[in-house]
């Protein structure tokens, strides 16, 4: 519940408040409204208004009504501000976790100068093939053997000076499992393939050389033989026919001949969108004639399913059949392009491709710091105390200038800070209440009980079913003739569930009985039998043929616990409004029109 309502208070966020720095000069940013003696700025209301009013909302609001509701929501902030609320130390302790949480990533990815994201979008223009030879280790490795590892790959590099045959050293010195079969062969990549390092040695090195360099894997020697422009991305669709595995293999129909039929009627004109729907055994494609989004090399399909796709030179052609180790193909080419068009989406997410290399983010992290070092180094009063700080310090004075630096986060943290207080101060006055008021709830019940009515007819009661035994059923069936069916189920308990004869094995007992109020579609039995819903069908179970229903038809609740659920939520309104109404008389409220109708 607390992270939800976090999520309401963040919808009504606010931004740059009236005495942090980097605030608007007044006349730029006059003050529309003043809440029990705070003022609010026009880019505070005006960022709230335009966050609300681009969300996607069942019921579109007036412009006046977003001042209302904006209005409301300050004045539960202003009340949680008198209880106090901010000073507790649960809040304090909860809001500084928050804060760490949302702060990390202003500290990494979104510190990074602008260049190390125009780098990855530059890097996959291009393409290496390079192969490695590694040799594994890691943080906890001791130092002289990590020293030693390098010193191999010095000696192995020297030996490749002097012409030695790369594959020939892979294939008997890496330690990477696949450089038996690829002698270290890693075909062509760009960015965003390889861990930060080894991508910043295989873009560095030129054609034909070989550098070392270290990742969290362990070292490398990596040789480059090649770079190019990259390939660009390809909208295919594919028809496929799976491979067939298992004992009856044999006697299924042969792929190889289905995909071939197919690729037969294809050339003879056949539909492609209706061939795929009716014939691709690609379940996710086919409805959508087994069209995939944009690709490019990076895409985790086979490299001979890639392969395919961009030897296609046309749009609408199509290749021949080709097994990959899922199956059979037919790969149609829809459209080509060089390369995504720009635009924030993508960057988004580029950087959330950026944010999964941990080496990246720790390179990222570390531009960051010597950029904050350089903003230190330029403060003449920081510059004396500054000058021996580690880079932990450096990071923790960073984070404290966040709040008046940078205005996304200044306005995330104001959200969870405000949502916190919204949280503690709702549940005392309306959520907490309500739920807990039982003598309210059941007053307003009685009040309003005919708006809770049922739209479709619903059956309150109890649905048995035991197994083909005369005794058992007629136990049963007497029991629930002479009581309730909540009553009933006190007595199945003691009277049947302990009977050794009617119930041989407690744990496994040969009837079941459902109590309460259903719904037209939660119980066949009842929906033919006590419901009359029309093409209604009830089969009983091999295990318990026997059946039986007692209760009675409702078209509205019968009691409070009926629709409990919906009065709560209806009662959390009255008192959520009475809550207001109190607020509005407790606090002053002063709206400043002239300027607020500059926005409408």
């Amino acid at each position: 519940m607390k992270k939800l309502i976090i999520g309401l208070a963040a919808m009504l966020a606010l931004t740059v408040q009236p005495n942090e720095a980097g605030a608007k000069t007044d006349k730029k940013d006059p003050v529309v409204m003043t809440i029990a003696g705070k003022d609010v700025k026009r880019s505070e209301f005006e960022y709230f208004y335009n966050k609300n009013n681009g969300q996607e909302v069942a019921e579109e609001k007036t412009f006046d009504e977003y001042v209302d509701l904006f209005v409301n929501y300050k004045l539960k902030v202003a009340e949680a501000y008198r209880q106090g609320v901010d000073t507790t130390r649960s809040y304090i302790d909860e809001l500084a976790g928050y804060r760490k949480q949302i702060a990390e990533p202003y500290l990494q990815i979104q510190g990074w100068p602008d260049s190390l994201l125009q780098q990855a979008k530059d890097r996959r223009k291009w393409e290496v093939k390079a192969s490695h030879l590694l040799l594994m280790c890691n943080e906890e490795t001791p130092q002289n053997v990590v020293d030693s590892l390098h010193d191999v790959l010095v000696e192995l590099q020297h030996e490749l000076e002097q012409g030695a045959n790369f594959d020939s050293l892979a294939r008997q010195y890496s330690q990477d499992p696949s450089a038996r079969q690829n002698a270290g062969d890693l075909g062509y990549f760009s960015s965003l393939q390889m861990v930060y390092p080894f991508e910043q040695a295989a873009f560095n090195t030129p054609v034909g050389q070989s550098s070392i360099v270290r990742s969290r894997f362990g070292w490398h020697l990596i040789k480059v033989f090649d770079k190019r422009e990259s390939e660009g991305e390809v909208l295919v669709a594919h028809i496929m026919k799976n491979m067939q595995q298992g004992p009856l293999a044999d006697e299924m129909p042969d792929p190889k001949q289905q995909i071939d039929s197919i690729y037969n009627v294809l050339l003879a004109g056949g539909d492609w969108d209706k061939l795929c729907a009716e014939y691709s055994d690609d379940a996710y494609t086919a409805p959508k004639g087994g069209a995939y989004p944009w690709i490019n090399r990076m895409a985790r399909f086979p490299k001979e399913w890639l392969d395919v796709c961009y030897e296609l030179k046309e749009k609408g052609e199509i290749s021949q059949p080709f097994k990959t180790q899922f199956g059979w193909h037919i790969v149609k080419l829809l459209d080509k392009r060089k390369e995504a068009p720009a635009d924030s989406a993508q960057d988004a997410k580029l950087k959330e491709q950026l944010a999964k290399d941990p080496e990246r983010i720790k390179a990222g992290q570390e531009a960051y710091v010597k950029q904050c070092r350089g903003r230190l180094m330029a403060d003449k009063k920081l510059r004396k105390v500054a000058g021996g700080w580690s880079d932990e310090q450096v990071l923790e004075w960073a984070d404290k200038q966040l709040e008046t630096e940078n205005e996304d986060f200044r306005n995330l943290y104001r959200e969870y800070h405000d949502g916190l207080m919204l949280f503690d101060v709702s549940s005392k006055a309306v959520w907490d209440k309500a739920s807990q008021d039982t003598l309210g709830l059941q007053q307003y019940f009685d009040a309003h009980r005919k708006d809770f009515a049922f739209d479709k007819p619903r059956f309150k009661g109890a649905f048995i079913e035991c197994a083909d035994d005369d005794a058992l059923y007629a136990k049963l069936k007497d029991i629930y003739e002479h009581n309730a069916p909540i009553a009933a189920a006190d007595v199945v308990r003691k009277e049947v569930l302990t009977d050794t004869i009617l119930t041989p094995n407690p744990k496994a007992p040969r009837f079941h009985i459902v109590n309460g109020l259903f719904s037209e579609g939660d119980n066949a039995c009842i929906d033919a039998e006590r419901l009359h819903v029309e093409g209604a069908k009830f089969t009983p179970k091999e295990k318990m043929p026997r059946v039986m229903t007692y209760g009675q038809v409702l078209t509205e609740p019968d009691e409070l616990a009926d629709v409990r659920g919906a009065v709560v939520a209806d009662y959390q309104t009255v008192l959520e409004e009475a809550w207001v109404e109190e607020l509005r008389k407790k606090f002053a409220v002063k709206l400043n029109w002239k300027e607020l109708n500059k926005l409408r």
